[in-house]
């Protein structure tokens, strides 16, 4: 569909104009949608490009002004998300190579983070602990 049908029109609009849009009644360009009102809002990814539109449509009389305020929250909660996954699929990549650096290390090395617990710690450093399963415990004295 190329979004001129009927009850296309809030996501085209909310689309084009890159912003939220609620079309109510008679403000829908199809005749048969004039019953309905329809909000809509764009969802935002990386460098702000457009990744789609998060739409809800009712019956016209049960229009609320909270509807498109409700679905603008929706988008920016997805796009917030879309962040965290984004940030945690670079922090792994990050660790991932922490903890190569650490496990090829010739030197003992032993990462305690600020509550003192044991975070990495790598064979030689083990060995040298003659120390097992160290991770996760309290920092030894």
């Amino acid at each position: 569909m190329d979004g001129t049908g009927c009850g296309h029109q809030r996501h085209r609009l909310s689309l084009k104009l890159k912003s939220p849009v609620q079309l109510v009644k008679e403000e829908h360009y199809c005749k048969q949608a004039h019953g309905l009102t329809s909000s809509a809002a764009p969802v935002f990814g990386k460098d702000k490009s457009l990744l789609g539109v998060i739409a809800v449509s009712g019956a016209w009389d049960k229009t609320h002004p909270h509807t498109l305020y409700m679905i603008t929250t929706a988008a920016r909660a997805m796009e917030q998300k879309l962040r965290v996954l984004r940030r945690n699929k670079e922090l792994k990549a990050n660790i991932n190579f922490l903890d190569q650096v650490i496990s090829s290390s010739k030197n003992g090395l032993l990462i305690v983070n600020n509550e003192n617990i044991v975070w990495r710690i790598n064979r030689k450093a083990a060995q040298i602990l003659r120390c097992k399963d160290l991770e996760g415990t309290p920092c030894p004295p």
